[in-house]
């Protein structure tokens, strides 16, 4: 059966597992609206829960450093209500998790979404749709499973994780499915990855290194802010593309409306198919 792996961003709170919940439902009634059928028969889904890594620091900061903020939950309305308040709350537990992800210690991140993930990726097909800071954490993950000539295939590492599990890894990817990502903005992480300058080395999709007619959707809400392209990235002809579309009047909602979108679900839900569904070519971007 192929696995579905959801990841999610950064966050605070219950939240998240609304979220999964709503997309999940959103795919299976694409899916049973396109093809007829429940999709658990064919996929299952997999979350991935890392926010529990980062939360309780991030709270004892926040007891610490601002004991009299009594905002413990993002809204609009209190955005606009209690900004200063709402603004310290987004700065300890959304800009957070972004500070202890990219630090170089052993944050607990990576680990905690390899040992989720591990048995479902060596133990047959999947794959991976990750919002926000998740796509940046899913990519480095294909990244390095995908690695550029001349490094060693890993988990997360160079190298990290056993030969056969590896290949096995590799052999069983099949597409990746980015929403509101800033994937193009944490490659200043590996400045020399950057196109277009004199000295960058060139930046290999992880999807064009699978082959196999693995894909890659990028999909972007015109007033998402954290949302960036991922095509510019790579020399074309390339396995990914961007994805553009309103999916909320205000930016303020833009990044967190995804989850429930019928024009997303149903584009995975087209390309998770693309393999079987007679006259389709799964290499043909449409």
């Amino acid at each position: 059966m192929h696995t579905i792996i959801l990841i999610h961003g950064m966050g605070h709170g219950n939240q998240t597992d609304k979220d999964y919940e709503k997309l999940k439902k959103r795919l299976a009634r694409a899916y049973t609206k396109r093809y007829g059928g429940q999709i658990g028969v064919s996929y299952k889904f997999l979350d991935v829960k890392w926010l529990c890594v980062t939360t309780r620091y991030e709270e004892q900061l926040m007891k610490l450093c601002f004991p009299r903020n009594d905002v413990r939950t993002f809204s609009p309305l209190r955005m606009v209500l209690q900004f200063r308040q709402s603004l310290r709350y987004l700065m300890s537990f959304f800009i957070g998790d972004v500070i202890a992800y990219t630090s170089d210690n052993n944050n607990g991140i990576r680990s905690t979404v390899l040992d989720t993930i591990r048995d479902a990726v060596v133990s047959g097909e999947y794959s991976i749709a990750a919002h926000s800071l998740g796509a940046v954490i899913a990519f480095d993950f294909l990244f390095h499973l995908f690695p550029p000539a001349g490094e060693a295939p890993g988990f997360f590492a160079c190298g990290e994780g056993g030969l056969k599990e590896i290949d096995a890894a590799r052999r069983n990817f099949r597409h990746f499915f980015s929403f509101g990502a800033p994937v193009s903005l944490f490659m200043l992480r590996r400045l020399e990855l950057i196109p277009g300058l004199s000295d960058s080395k060139d930046l290999i999709n992880p999807c064009d290194q699978a082959g196999r007619g693995s894909r890659w959707l990028n999909f972007m809400g015109r007033l998402d802010p954290v949302a960036y392209p991922a095509e510019i990235l790579f020399d074309k002809p390339s396995a990914v593309k961007d994805i553009r579309y309103l999916n909320a009047l205000f930016f303020v909602f833009a990044h967190l409306r995804y989850w429930g979108s019928r024009r997303m679900a149903k584009e995975i839900v087209e390309v998770l198919e693309s393999e079987t569904e007679p006259g389709r070519d799964p290499h043909r971007l449409e």
